[in-house]
């Protein structure tokens, strides 16, 4: 990758980054509020509801997002005009598919709700949560269409805009429905989202909603659903895992367990916005090099996962080590148990995050099916520890059944994308081993001296910090450099 380019994609993902924290940010009180009104106990049946709601979307979404975004990039490469079939083509399927998903989901209410968990409120609340089945695989395919276009101010616009007015029917509903108004809530402005975004690209000429034409492109259906087929596959993998944890959990401690669990998670996926903006613009950039050159992708890929392993470090470190303090500030002292699990998971989220960036090779390439092979280690190893560690160590345990999970699936990958794409990261493993190490050591001082309070975590972040600093220098100096010196903003965003 040359410098410019290299430029290029550190100047889009850091403006990404920019929309991501405040997306993060609204995202983060849409939790606080939910969780403050709610209370642990009813915060656990709406994490609970959520796991189950995430199960479904799976087959309402059926992961064309990424696919169409994949395909759209790489005819935009080939100079190609197929970007408007593709579209039509994938909202179509997601339409019939979300909304049928959303039925057989409301049909199975009473089963789930009476039979396995002998709570009827469930029942009753899964046809909100339904709602949100539709209009989530809806606003997740009209960013597929987006991200696939490059269209970086219209992606920026759909991460701030959803959580920003979910919060504010939040607000309004909460108080007056209870976990119904939370539903209901975002399902109204994941809705109002993906419609405006559509009109949006009316107007500029893309007008994804008219018909398809007669002569049907079966080509592109087969490849839409190729691709598609084994990430969908890892997600009916993969996604049930926190549903499975929930419902361990909520069998050995109960509801109010799920929702400190809940709150640590929340905590856990804010922090991945890092990578996330780093990843959604290195799948397309990876899909658009693939056909022009395999060297330039194993580059790519390579200089990316050594700079975000190196800077992504001392972030992390220093939220997992301050968990503490943020959760008595951000949720009050009802949730103060969930303090080490938020510790757990959000060291966590530093090597999840490496691997989807490493992830990101299989994704823009195509490979799915080898995706496909980690995802099934992945629950394997997931489901045998959680029925050793959660009716031992409890909420302590979930927590410990998902660090050994990932832990194997990076090992696995990193394996996989040395023998069958070439793409060596023997570097990066000497780095992950002192990080996983640096987290262990710390939790250890984190737990057994907690009345130390945060001079002991400062302490340890400051060593954690210099240890990287002389594994990373380069990076650091580079870095450094880079921000110090004015980089100017794109003329066009777009």
């Amino acid at each position: 990758m040359s410098d410019h380019k290299g430029h290029t994609l550190f100047r889009q993902s850091s403006l990404l980054l920019v929309s991501l924290v405040i997306s993060g940010i609204f995202t983060l009180l849409v939790s606080v509020t939910i969780a403050r009104f709610l209370g642990p106990s009813e915060y656990g049946v709406y994490a609970l509801i959520f796991s189950i709601q995430t199960i479904v979307g799976i087959f309402a979404f059926f992961n064309l997002g990424p696919a169409m975004a994949k395909y759209i990039a790489e005819s935009s490469a080939y100079g190609d005009p197929r970007q408007m079939w593709i579209s039509k083509i994938g909202l179509s399927i997601i339409a019939v598919a979300s909304v049928a998903s959303a039925v057989i989901y409301v049909l199975l209410s009473y089963p789930l709700g009476f039979w396995l968990y002998g709570d009827l409120a469930i029942t009753s609340l899964i046809p909100f949560s339904a709602l949100v089945v539709i209009s989530a695989a809806f606003q997740g395919a009209v960013f597929g269409i987006v991200q696939g276009m490059k269209r970086l101010r219209y992606m920026m616009w759909m991460q701030i805009s959803v959580p920003a007015i979910n919060l504010g029917f939040i607000i309004a509903l909460i108080p007056e429905l209870g976990i119904a108004g939370a539903f209901i809530a975002s399902s109204a402005a994941q809705a109002i989202v993906a419609i405006s975004m559509l009109i949006g690209l009316s107007r500029k000429g893309f007008r994804v909603l008219t018909p398809v034409p007669p002569e049907f492109r079966s080509d592109i259906l087969r490849k839409l659903v190729n691709f598609s087929l084994p990430y969908t596959l890892s997600s009916v993998i993969v996604t049930p895992m926190y549903w499975l944890g929930n419902t361990e959990l909520e069998f050995i401690a109960g509801f109010a367990a799920i929702g400190l669990f809940a709150v640590a998670n929340t905590m856990h996926n804010m922090f991945l916005v890092l990578p996330y903006s780093v990843l959604q613009l290195l799948f397309p950039k990876i899909s658009e090099l693939s056909v022009r050159s395999m060297e330039l992708v194993r580059s790519t890929v390579v200089n990316i996962v050594h700079s975000a392993t190196i800077l992504f470090f001392p972030i992390f470190l220093a939220a997992a080590l301050f968990s503490r303090n943020i959760i008595d500030i951000l949720y009050g002292s009802s949730y103060e148990g969930a303090s080490e699990i938020a510790y757990t998971m959000v060291a966590l989220s530093f090597f999840i995050s490496i691997s989807g960036l490493i992830g990101s090779a299989l994704l823009g390439l195509g490979r799915m099916w080898l995706s496909l092979r980690l995802d099934i280690v992945f629950f394997i190893s997931f489901v045998l520890t959680l029925f050793l560690t959660v009716p031992n160590l409890g909420l302590f345990g979930l927590g410990l059944t998902f660090s050994c999970a990932w832990a194997l699936r990076l090992m696995a990958l990193i394996y996989i994308t040395k023998r069958h794409l070439g793409i060596s990261l023997i570097r990066e493993y000497k780095i992950f081993l002192v990080s996983a190490l640096i987290f262990i050591v710390d939790a250890y001082f984190m737990f057994t001296y907690p009345e130390m309070g945060w001079i002991l975590s400062l302490l340890l972040l400051l060593i954690g910090i210099s240890i990287m600093a002389l594994l990373g220098r380069k990076v650091y100096a580079s870095f450094m450099h880079r921000v110090m010196s004015k980089v100017r903003m794109p003329n066009k965003l777009d």
